[in-house]
């Protein structure tokens, strides 16, 4: 089934921006990894990346390599249409059970390349409707990448509280200790 997703991926899903996210992609490199399937096919996807030695020990990526299949997309705002509704949910909800199991990981960030600032806030929107702690989009963008200064790794961030403890005080310490280079 995966290698299926991964053919669909390869002929059908070329002209999408962040198709190199996508093609090749192994669920094993992720800290948690969620698929959605409906008649024996991956319609939709999703991981975790945890990176202490990006952003910290309390906070983890969620929501990223979020795929939807092209027979579920919509138009206009590409992914985040009629279907991104009925799959981020899903997706997101699962990740946040897992984060919120693990204990240590306290923030959950969301992040997205380039200057889609109108999709991300549909994003969030439909994110924030599954958190325990709404996500709020920061300000500035950020590099999210650790060590390298690639323009693609400033990007848009929204963080949410994944138990109640205060983000912004989690990102603070997290700016404070050379993590999140940034705003630029």
């Amino acid at each position: 089934m995966w290698n299926e997703c991964m053919e669909t991926i390869k002929s059908r899903c070329r002209a999408d921006p962040l198709y190199e996210n996508y093609v090749n992609l192994s669920p094993t490199q992720y800290y948690y990894f969620v698929t959605a399937i409906y008649e024996n096919k991956i319609i939709s996807f999703g991981a975790i990346e945890y990176s202490p030695h990006k952003w910290g020990e309390k906070i983890a990526r969620v929501l990223t390599r979020f795929w939807i299949h092209p027979d579920f997309r919509s138009n206009g705002l590409t992914k985040w249409g009629p279907n991104a509704v009925r799959f981020s949910p899903i997706i997101l909800k699962a990740q946040l059970e897992f984060l919120n199991s693990q204990n240590k990981i306290k923030v959950a960030m969301i992040t997205r390349e380039g200057k889609y600032s109108k999709s991300f806030k549909e994003i969030i929107k439909l994110a924030s409707s599954v958190s325990v702690d709404s996500f709020e989009i920061l300000e500035n963008i950020y590099n999210v990448c650790g060590d390298s200064n690639d323009d693609s790794c400033y990007q848009m961030v929204a963080l949410s509280s994944i138990d109640n403890e205060d983000k912004w005080n989690i990102f603070s310490e997290a700016i404070s200790s050379g993590f999140f280079k940034g705003p630029n």
